[in-house]
């Protein structure tokens, strides 16, 4: 029973993680995007 709960806490933690970086990677991304369309525009 512990040990089940421990896996999934476990595998909690792990999502969460996985989720920050897949929401940081995606922010990063979307903010090179905007530089990229605003130095379009810009030129």
């Amino acid at each position: 029973m512990s040990l089940m709960m421990h896996s999934i806490q476990m595998g909690t933690a792990l999502n969460a993680r996985t989720t920050l970086c897949a929401e940081l990677y995606y922010q990063i991304g979307g903010m090179s995007v905007k530089n990229n369309i605003y130095a379009q525009t810009a030129t």
